[in-house]
């Protein structure tokens, strides 16, 4: 099938996107395709429910923690309120919190909000300036200052590895007295962790043969379901694993600034826009409902990898009007598909803020790549209504408690990819261009049109 590509309205560019196949070699394809799907279990992760005794426990804690923190300090450097469920709200002044964070018993959740979030009103370099002020003559501040620091570094290594801080660092620890911890924070000054990803027990990919006549060429509908799941995973992980924590401040995937996610959110929607040009794209409806079924095959493996990300983002692409309206198709899909391709909207319902998606993929206990779609909402939405700072100039840090809450999700995500999967070359380039085949939204719907006349 030759089909032109026009993203401006004026380039042309025709580009062949599926073999032409005889109704047979159709026919005989949807065969096999339900018959695989007859045979798939669908297993949606189940959910535990949490201890509300131990979270009980810890607002408790919390409560109390922030109650003598407030009796420290004068309420121009800090304030403790509650919100309507109890919870309590503080603001401060960066002074204090980082009083907070080296001289006082801090609570564990407290100094992880701090650790995830404090480039939103403090740069790096200058919380280290202000580290080297507060190191006097006390060896027990000194102290306290150098375990900071070792904590810094094991929730934020990232920070470590850019070179200006590096710098900066360098000469931060030829002028502090940190005794017997001096050696260890040079250690971690002259060494970064780069997590690497184990292929060691992986599966044999299941590799597809060219065909002689077509050597040259492979289709979407050529790869084994399991394997372009396995292979979409892994460009998951690889952009996944980039993703600092500093790029969930202030909405900079917004602004330019965050440049992971936002290579993250353009995949995303290049996959979406590519399973819904190629449902349109195809001349009879036979094929379309191949290409649909297909597609359900890949979600459904992405499911049983727990990539949740490519899952949405299949079901968002056939679950778009231009495809959804093609009911001559969806009526020869069998009926078996059809249930399936209903638990899976139920699964990824946008109802109560993606509720039952945001469950599994938070309790999943391996591996898991995550729709990151539902944090960058919540995080959109905070900034917009919640400012950084009190109108007397204090740091409003409990946005920055509920901010961390969401970075700490997405560190604990990355801290446990560690898919046992090969990466196949041919598939990954192919899957690298499958940008060539995102039709417009106005051209998809037209293409939409061709097909079925209403």
């Amino acid at each position: 099938m030759d089909i032109v590509i026009s993203k401006d309205g004026t380039a042309v560019q025709r580009t062949k996107i599926l073999k032409n196949r005889t109704p047979t070699e159709i026919d005989n394809l949807s065969e096999r395709i339900v018959e695989e799907l007859r045979n798939t279990e669908l297993v949606f992760p189940t959910s535990k429910k949490k201890e509300k005794k131990k979270a009980d426990e810890e607002k408790l804690k919390l409560t109390k923690f922030m109650k003598d923190l407030a009796d420290s300090f004068s309420s121009s450097l800090i304030r403790i309120q509650q919100d309507g469920m109890g919870n309590p709200l503080v603001v401060a002044s960066l002074e204090v919190l980082i009083i907070i964070m080296v001289k006082l018993d801090v609570d564990e959740n407290f100094e992880k909000s701090f650790l995830m979030t404090y480039q939103a009103f403090v740069s790096s370099i200058d919380l280290l300036n202000h580290f080297s002020r507060i190191i006097g003559s006390d060896p027990a501040t000194s102290n306290r200052v150098a375990n900071f620091i070792l904590k810094w570094y094991q929730a934020r290594s990232d920070v470590f590895e850019d070179p200006a801080f590096k710098t900066t660092f360098d000469h931060f620890l030829t002028t502090a007295d940190f005794g017997d911890l001096a050696e260890k924070l040079k250690g971690f000054a002259r060494h970064g962790h780069i997590p690497v990803l184990s292929v060691l027990g992986a599966p044999a990919p299941i590799l597809t043969h060219r065909t002689v006549e077509e050597k040259n060429y492979y289709d979407f509908l050529d790869f084994h379901p399991k394997e372009l799941a396995r292979q979409l995973t892994l460009l998951e992980v690889d952009i996944l694993k980039k993703i600092k924590p500093s790029e969930w401040l202030g909405t900079g995937w917004q602004k330019g600034k965050s440049e992971n996610i936002t290579a993250y959110t353009i995949r995303y929607n290049q996959i979406t826009g590519w399973v819904s040009s190629l449902v349109v794209l195809a001349v009879t409806k036979e094929l379309r409902a191949v290409i649909i079924t297909r597609f359900l095959q890949i979600a459904i493996e992405c499911l049983a990898l727990n990539n949740f990300s490519t899952l949405i983002a299949i079901f968002l692409g056939l679950n778009v009007q231009p495809c959804t309206r093609l009911l001559q198709t969806w009526a020869v899909i069998d009926k078996h598909s059809l249930m399936l391709w209903e638990k899976i909207k139920e699964f990824a319902s946008p109802l109560n803020k993606f509720k039952t998606l945001r469950r599994a993929q938070e309790e999943v206990e391996g591996s898991c790549v995550p729709y990151l779609g539902v944090y960058i909402g919540d995080l959109t939405m905070i900034e917009e209504v919640v400012s950084d700072k009190t109108e007397d100039g204090l740091i409003n840090f409990s946005k920055f408690q509920f901010i961390s809450r969401i970075i700490s999700k997405c560190e604990i995500f990355k801290s446990k990819l560690n898919y046992k999967l090969s990466v196949v070359s041919e598939i990954v380039e192919f899957l690298s261009g499958i940008s060539l085949f995102v039709l417009p939204d106005d051209t998809m719907e037209k293409e939409s049109c061709l097909r079925e006349t209403r």
